[in-house]
């Protein structure tokens, strides 16, 4: 892994990050390059897992050119003895502290409940569910993520006083 991590100093674009088997994500530098091995899937291997990954740009539109640079890396890593390096194909899309983007998930939400609230008139209210949960992302394209609160309203008339999560 000291390989890996030099040749990441080496090119700023790059970060490293171990990843345990309960998917725990550490970062991984030259300073820290030793990461435990689990049994592999021979008797005779061993295996460990770690993420190669880059800071998408304005100029990465499209993803291919930024893919193709996290390929090109871990293809030219040079392994000592019997070591090998395989990517497993599965490219992601994640996203830095999502919890930044609270505040403006929350805006969104109400601007949508205001929009329903003022086409049904003063008689019809929302009742929100879902607003303390965390942020959520889902890829929206190849570089591109659609962030949000998973909540979700039911519409009631003002007449109504009170509801229980059984009436909906």
């Amino acid at each position: 892994m000291l390989a890996a991590t030099t040749a990441a100093e080496d090119n700023p674009a790059i970060e490293l990050s171990s990843v345990t088997p309960n998917d725990f994500v550490l970062p991984l530098t030259a300073s820290n390059y030793q990461i435990d091995l689990n049994n592999g899937r021979r008797p005779d291997t061993s295996e460990a897992y770690f993420r190669v990954k880059a800071a998408i740009t304005e100029q990465d539109k499209d993803g291919e050119q930024l893919v193709l640079a996290l390929k090109k890396f871990v293809s030219e890593l040079e392994m000592e003895g019997r070591t090998l390096v395989e990517t497993d194909g599965n490219i992601q899309v994640s996203i830095v502290n999502p919890h930044q983007y609270r505040k403006q998930a929350i805006m969104m939400m109400a601007e949508d409940v205001k929009t329903v609230t003022n086409a049904l008139g003063d008689d019809y209210r929302v009742v929100l569910t879902g607003i303390d949960r965390p942020i959520k992302w889902a890829a929206v394209g190849s570089v591109d993520v659609a962030i949000y609160l998973p909540y979700e309203y039911i519409v009631v008339p003002t007449s109504v006083s009170s509801i229980t999560p059984m009436d909906y």
